[in-house]
């Protein structure tokens, strides 16, 4: 088990556990107290807020918060007949429960949880959120933190596989944030280092290692310098406009286009989030021509979130996609996108929005461009892992 093995990461460890399985810990010497009843949960938070042995103990790890919940489910079950009144005191309990954990004077507390898929009703779109049970758990759960993260996997150029920790919101993992701002959005899976990087102090670097960054940060610059060339004399470009990019609007029409990046990004008022798509003319005179979707997924206005995922509903369907896990899976795609022109304004030039996408099968491969790395994925191409760079 990857989360518990995680525990093991943090500085003076003991975990609060309503999982069965602890074998992942069998060669590690991490005191464990498991809890299977509502009892056990309230002896084991009167052991660390009030016994002297406690104070030995630098982080508290409850693993997880899924199953610890749905143990104090399965008993208030037992205690009311009426379902509906068993998922209201959980509510109540466990956010109690998480607040009560949450605010231990002077210990690091981590929380790990198990994850859910689900998928938008109207797109068809697949995301993650910690799992808990009720959907009033599962959707305030991420409120009672400031740091979430997810544990995902990577894959370095020569294949090797590597976790990550991801701190920041992607199309998939809507709740990751990082309130420190102290954080990279791909981290290394270590509790020490994640809160020493939170709180300002740095890790330790031996002299050797020091000797190679050194020697590597010379060996970059070289590279730039070999990488830079002077001119024999200076270029006026006046009058010369080739390779200019036509950004003038197109005909209104039918055109055949793919998806050739992506990216889900914040907001200027930082109030939301939103998926932006390149696409691109890939035939015809046009060819080459781009276009920009924004796509309002995450924001204050419920009109432009329902108009985003039925956007990104008639996307996936031009595209044959039922359920999408992530924007890249949509990219080099043919279809056929309807613009319009939208009239030039005092301070704007006309320009195009799409109004419908429909499948098209008759583009021809070598037509297609090379498919670029989508920025909600994790760091592909890169001989060190991203931390270490």
């Amino acid at each position: 088990m990857v989360r518990l093995c995680f525990c093991a990461s943090a500085p003076s460890p003991i975990i609060i556990s309503a999982e069965a399985g602890l074998l992942s810990l069998a060669e590690v010497d991490i005191p464990v107290i498991e809890v299977t009843s509502v009892a056990d949960v309230m002896a084991a938070y009167e052991f660390l807020t009030e016994s002297e042995d406690a104070k030995q103990y630098k982080t508290l790890c409850l693993d997880s918060i899924s199953e610890i919940g749905e143990v104090l489910l399965a008993e208030y079950k037992k205690l009311n007949k009426d379902p509906r009144a068993a998922y209201g005191q959980l509510n109540d309990d466990m956010a109690s429960l998480i607040r009560s954990f949450r605010d231990i004077k002077g210990k690091h507390v981590y929380f790990s949880a198990k994850q859910a898929r689900l998928a938008e009703d109207d797109s068809g779109l697949v995301y993650f959120k910690a799992s808990m049970p009720g959907k009033t758990l599962l959707n305030s759960l991420p409120y009672f933190f400031d740091e979430v993260f997810v544990m995902n996997l990577g894959k370095l150029e020569d294949g090797t596989v590597y976790r990550y920790l991801q701190t920041g919101k992607t199309l998939r993992h809507g709740d990751c944030k990082d309130r420190s701002g102290k954080l990279d959005v791909v981290e290394k899976p270590d509790l020490t280092y994640i809160f020493n990087k939170i709180a300002g102090i740095e890790e330790p670097v031996n002299k050797s290692e020091n000797k190679d960054k050194s020697e590597d940060e010379t060996k970059t610059k070289t590279k730039r310098k070999s990488n830079m060339a002077t001119l024999p004399l200076k270029y006026n470009s006046e009058g010369n406009k080739e390779g200019l990019t036509d950004f003038t609007a197109l005909p209104a029409g039918e055109y055949p286009m793919v998806i050739s990046k992506s990216q889900y990004k914040e907001t200027k008022a930082k109030t939301g989030h939103y998926l932006q798509l390149q696409l691109k003319v890939i035939s015809g005179k046009n060819k080459g021509r781009l276009l920009f979707e924004n796509l309002n997924l995450d924001n204050p206005n419920p009109i432009a979130v329902e108009i985003a995922n039925k956007t990104l509903n008639s996307i996936c369907q031009a595209c044959d996609k039922v359920g999408v896990e992530d924007s890249e899976e949509l990219h080099n795609i043919p279809m056929i996108v309807t613009l319009k022109v939208d009239p030039a304004s005092a301070t704007q030039p006309a320009s195009n929005s799409a109004t419908s996408y429909k499948p098209h099968n008759g583009v021809e491969v070598e037509d297609l461009p090379e498919t670029p790395a989508s920025t909600n994925a994790a760091p592909t191409k890169a001989k060190k892992l991203p931390w270490e760079r």
